[in-house]
């Protein structure tokens, strides 16, 4: 590859407004994709077997909590990628699992649920269910 080749596409992407938008676009439906697996996981999702009852306490933190850790997770991704072009060391998986482990490590866990520690569950998220 060219010599500043990751910086140029970075430099493209941000400057040229259709290829932002297409990448705004595909980040953003990973995002939603993931929220929505996610509070289906949790229960929080409508249509989830036994799920969130409109107007039921709790439901409305549950469902943020998802959004909000898929969003730490699709920009914990995107920081990975962008380090492992820059550096080239290790696995691009293992970068990518590092970098989720970083972002979520200080979350607060859910009542009942476990603290985020190595590959232990938060809420339900992970526990391989």
């Amino acid at each position: 590859m060219p010599p500043h080749w990751l910086r140029d596409f970075r430099r493209l992407i941000a400057t040229e407004p259709a290829l932002h938008a297409e990448y705004l676009k595909a980040s953003s439906s990973a995002e939603t994709a993931l929220g929505d697996a996610l509070a289906e996981r949790l229960g929080t999702a409508p249509h989830a077997p036994g799920g969130a009852v409109a107007g039921r306490p709790g439901d409305e933190d549950a469902e943020l909590r998802a959004r909000v850790f898929a969003g730490m997770v699709v920009g914990a991704e995107r920081a990975a990628v962008m380090h492992w072009m820059r550096h080239r060391r290790g696995t691009l998986v293992d970068i990518v699992r590092a970098a989720v482990r970083q972002a979520v490590s200080g979350l607060q866990p859910a009542s009942g649920s476990q603290a985020v520690s190595g590959s232990q569950p938060v809420s339900g998220i992970g526990d391989g269910k």
